[in-house]
């Protein structure tokens, strides 16, 4: 190295130039120039642009020595690396690579499994049932037996169960044993959430040989009433008789009847229709104001 005093050439680990007698410290030692140790150490010299750089005899020799290898950016620095170490870095990149796609293919194969296949198998699978309710009358007549509640299509001799699927329920104290062959000694009381103030009155019937609960039973009279009520059951019967049809409209589906097939109430300002066939009844009361808002079925 060369003294920062008189500029002679003087031993690296100098204390004091042996020219001039000048103090070398630390700092002073450390501080060549990157042209003075390339020169030292690179054949042919390598023209490089001059700035200062702080490093002993060995590190100028690594500089020297890595003027001719590889540096790549990793981490946000510049590494110096050999063509080796190159290609162990282009072997670890495309592992981490396949794994990724591999992940990915994996992701989007579960999405189709779970999400998007079962609605294809679905939908070729689906055909048309053929065991849905239908909920039209299959006569105009009222002698079929059948009527309407809330859309809901029922029967005459249905089972306890149609009500109950469709959310009407008797309370338990209602809950009684019919003997086989016999009747419920009281008609029962339906209740649905969507009728606080209003009720199915219901006469159930045991055909079983066994004595058995209300829930085992079939019907054999319904009476809706929405006489006096602020919310009335919505009721259909056969040719579109409904709360609120009037006199004119019933008497031309089901026919005009005798005197003594109609009950007039001049306090209540209504008429009671009493049509029979056979073994069967209704009972149509029809209010001076406000038509229709009272039957009752019954089979004898």
């Amino acid at each position: 190295m060369k003294c920062i005093h008189c500029g002679r050439e003087i031993d690296n680990d100098s204390v004091q130039c042996r020219y001039c007698g000048g103090a070398i410290s630390d700092t002073d030692r450390i501080k060549i120039t990157y042209e003075d140790e390339i020169e030292d150490f690179v054949e042919p010299p390598v023209i490089v642009e001059s700035h200062t750089f702080i490093a002993d005899e060995d590190f100028a020799k690594k500089v020297s020595e890595q003027i001719h290898k590889n540096v790549v950016v990793k981490n946000g620095k510049e590494v110096v690396v050999d063509d080796y170490d190159l290609e162990g870095e282009d072997e670890k990149k495309f592992p981490v690579v396949g794994i990724c796609i591999a992940s990915l293919l994996v992701i989007i194969g579960g999405i189709f499994a779970f999400a998007i296949l079962p609605n294809i198998m679905v939908s070729q699978n689906k055909k048309p049932s053929t065991t849905s309710i239908d909920n039209t009358f299959t006569s105009e007549d009222w002698f079929s037996k059948e009527f309407m509640i809330d859309g809901v299509l029922y029967k005459m001799n249905q089972d306890y169960s149609s009500f109950a699927n469709q959310g009407w329920s008797y309370s338990l104290e209602d809950e009684q044993k019919v003997e086989a062959g016999a009747r419920t000694e009281n008609d029962i009381q339906l209740t649905s959430s969507s009728y606080k103030n209003n009720h199915l009155v219901i006469g159930f019937y045991n055909s079983s040989t066994r004595a058995t609960s209300v829930k085992d039973c079939k019907v054999y009279s319904i009476e809706v009433d929405n006489s006096n009520t602020d919310k009335p059951i919505d009721f259909e019967l056969p040719g579109g008789i409904k709360t609120g049809s009037g006199e004119l409209e019933i008497t031309s589906l089901y026919g005009k009847l005798e005197e003594d097939s109609i009950t007039v109430d001049d306090v209540g300002k209504f008429k009671i229709y009493h049509y029979t066939h056979d073994n069967l009844s209704l009972d149509l009361t029809i209010y001076d104001n406000g038509g229709l808002k009272k039957f009752q079925y019954m089979v004898d």
